[in-house]
């Protein structure tokens, strides 16, 4: 969840580094992009930072629970028909239900093409990096701009272990220090 939350404030602050001074503001009309499948910790994140659960849009998933790729282009696209700033898409590697991979690859090529920030909820699922059996099933993933993992999921780790990963320097820094820009 904390992770998650991270991801999210971090896309934001990327997409305007003002708003982690001046807050948000009326122009922004931010959504987010997640399959039906996805953790609930993404209603808590728009909800803590401000952007409402309503412009959270839970694109359809397949048979085998993996997010629908024309699904999710198609709410994308109808997002920007409505105004809206697309700026988050959350594939999931290892939904809690099914164990579903989404096809980040896909979704990868999808969020470069609309510019939009890519994360990865490796939360359950993100040990089968280090597998050489599984981890073909996050193909695609060094694409993302950001990464969780839980390791007390799947690696045995016996208390609550969150790691975020970023593809860019500096954006945990950005985002997560706090300095009011006064001078002493």
């Amino acid at each position: 969840t904390q992770a998650n939350l991270v991801a999210v404030l971090s896309a934001r602050n990327t997409l305007d580094p003002n708003i982690k001074k001046t807050g948000l503001r009326q122009q922004h009309d931010l959504v987010l992009f997640i399959s039906d499948q996805a953790h609930y910790s993404y209603v808590s994140a728009a909800n803590v930072l401000g952007l409402g659960v309503q412009n959270i849009i839970r694109v359809k998933s397949d048979e085998l629970g993996r997010m629908d790729t024309e699904a999710l282009e198609f709410a994308i696209q109808t997002a920007i028909k409505e105004n809206k700033t697309p700026l988050f898409i959350g594939a999931t590697a290892g939904t809690t239900v099914l164990g579903a991979f989404d096809s980040i690859e896909e979704i990868a090529n999808i969020a470069s093409k609309y510019n939009l920030w890519l994360h990865i909820d490796g939360a359950f699922g993100g040990s089968a990096l280090l597998s050489n059996s599984y981890n073909s099933l996050l193909a695609g993933s060094e694409l993302a701009d950001s990464f969780s993992w839980d390791a007390h999921k799947m690696m045995g780790v016996p208390v609550p272990c969150s790691v975020i990963l970023t593809r860019n320097s500096g954006v945990l820094f950005d985002t997560c220090t706090t300095t009011d820009d006064k001078e002493t």
